[in-house]
């Protein structure tokens, strides 16, 4: 059952992150409960529909939410927080999470930790092991827990003791470990907690660092960008880096966020080095630490952070290191997302034509990407149409009947390999397309994404969702067929040429499948 289990926490982990990221980027009331801790609407819907998902699947089984306590079975129940970090959430700092575990006779059985800002999605069940976003993550021993976690911790220790206000630097789950990252050095099993039954993550954390710098005057000053969002959020900063790195040639420019995110950028060439978010020690500045922060924040030649801008404490703290520092936020109202962060680095939009053009993949992705898609099954030479049916939250996904549908015409129309990408948190929207498609297809089991960046370079023709791997299709210059609401449109990609289909994903609309058809039609002619 535990995989049954595992795939119903998924999805409801991600309708309930979807919730949150709606509220999250526009506004919401906030109260206060009886321990004076904060709660918005934005919990309580989340929480309800992990519920609802979670009664749907598992009618005999108990719950314990954060917000509405516990009902039914205690030998069997799900326990929920809706929102990790619900102060973080409310001050606009993008570290929070969706937490929902499975507890079986008292022994935590499965869990999973959802953040719908940055993408990062882990699960765990016992026996299965641990996984971010696909990848497998292994165990530590037990280490000390970071410096950061130590100086945050014993403040709100000291904070507690003189009955002021408590601070919150961040996520139980993301800033302790989330599960166990071996990059931030989770060390307990899951099926062995060691704290209270209804907190998942009694875990560790490596004091990560990045390399110290050079002595001053040794190398160019740094160039440092900022920013800790999903895949698709980042690539829409892609401009903005060829800006930077157009500015300040002949320094090296740093990108800190994923670590994931960072290794594809520097490997297409568009950083020169990449940092893990959490090894820049920003939360220190949260603690009034100053001289905590990453070396490389304090010494940068030019810093631009996409990050904390509606934290006015921050904001200060942030600039006092660098008086030329650029703090923004990740996106605003009434522009889209690419040309707002292009003009935090100050360019006007009609100068951006020159940071547009597609990015180069290197021979060596592009090879790696053949591999992957032998090793699916290609045979090397039918033009290959890769399709991600899947999508960071339920409202971004057109229907699956309706990728059947064009894709079945463009088949009867065009020789052609089907490839279905399946991501981490996509198996529902893969297996749901590869059942109802009649036309022969194959499957590609969520590459790292460089090889992917080769797969899409391969590839003749992208169909998907508005998702970072649709934003990545069109950065790298594939001939895309891309699916928004119109809502969504301020997210489009920033390619020159790359205008997104409009259609609504409440339902398949009439018409809409022939509309998509005809686009890849035109694209593989």
């Amino acid at each position: 059952m535990s995989q049954k289990a595992l795939d119903a926490a998924v999805e409801a982990a991600r309708a309930a992150g979807a919730i949150a990221l709606k509220y999250f980027r526009g506004r919401f009331e906030v109260t206060l409960k009886p321990d004076a801790t904060p709660v918005t609407q934005a919990d309580r819907e989340a929480e309800r529909a992990i519920v609802e998902i979670l009664g749907r699947a598992f009618p005999d089984h108990g719950v314990l939410g954060e917000e509405f306590g516990g009902h039914g079975s205690t030998e069997v129940r799900w326990i929920i927080d809706p929102i990790d970090g619900t102060k973080n959430f409310v001050r606009g700092i993008p570290v929070w999470a969706t937490l929902i575990g499975l507890e079986e006779r008292g022994e935590i059985t499965v869990g999973v930790i959802h953040n719908p800002v940055t993408g990062e999605l882990y699960t765990a069940r016992r026996g299965g092991g641990a996984f971010l976003n696909g990848e497998r993550i292994a165990t530590r021993g037990r280490d000390r827990a970071p410096a950061w976690l130590r100086r945050l911790l014993g403040l709100r220790a000291r904070r507690r003791r003189q009955g002021g206000a408590l601070p919150r630097g961040g996520s139980e789950a993301l800033g302790p470990g989330a599960l166990q990252d071996p990059r931030r050095g989770g060390r307990w099993p899951l099926q062995r907690p060691r704290r209270a039954p209804h907190d998942l993550l009694g875990h560790g954390a490596r004091d990560e660092r990045p390399p110290a710098r050079r002595r001053p005057g040794a190398a160019p000053p740094l160039t440092l960008a900022i920013h800790p969002g999903a895949l698709g959020d980042v690539l829409l900063a892609v401009p903005a880096l060829r800006a930077l790195k157009a500015a300040c040639a002949g320094e090296p420019l740093a990108f800190a966020g994923q670590p994931r995110i960072g290794r594809l950028l520097a490997a297409l060439g568009l950083v020169d080095r990449a940092l893990a978010f959490e090894a820049l020690r920003l939360d220190a500045l949260l603690a009034g630490e100053a001289d905590d922060v990453a070396t490389e924040v304090r010494n940068t030649g030019r810093l631009v952070c996409w990050f904390g801008a509606h934290d006015a404490e921050f904001v200060a703290r942030l600039t006092a290191l660098g008086p030329g520092a650029v703090v923004a936020p990740p996106y605003t109202s009434g522009r889209a997302v690419w040309e707002h962060l292009l003009g935090t680095v100050g360019v006007p939009a009609a100068a951006a034509e020159r940071f547009r053009a597609a990015v180069e993949v290197a021979p060596e992705l592009v090879a790696d990407g053949g591999r992957a898609l032998a090793g699916a099954g290609w045979d090397g030479s039918t033009p290959v149409v890769l399709v991600h049916p899947g999508a960071g939250g339920v409202a971004k996904r057109w229907p699956v009947e309706g990728f059947a549908a064009a894709l079945e015409r463009l088949a009867a129309a065009q020789r052609v390999a089907i490839v279905i990408h399946e991501g981490p948190a996509d198996h529902e929207a893969a297996a749901g397309l590869a059942a109802r498609l009649r036309a022969p297809s194959l499957r590609l089991g969520d590459p790292a994404l460089t090889t992917l960046a080769g797969v899409l370079a391969t590839a003749s023709v992208y169909l998907g969702n508005d998702s970072g791997v649709s934003h990545l299709a069109s950065a790298v210059g594939a001939a895309c067929v891309t699916l928004f609401t119109r809502e969504k449109l301020p997210w489009r990609p920033w390619a020159l040429g790359a205008e997104p289909l409009v259609v609504e994903t409440s339902a398949l609309e009439p018409g809409d499948a022939e509309r998509v058809a005809a686009a890849l039609l035109r694209l593989v002619d």
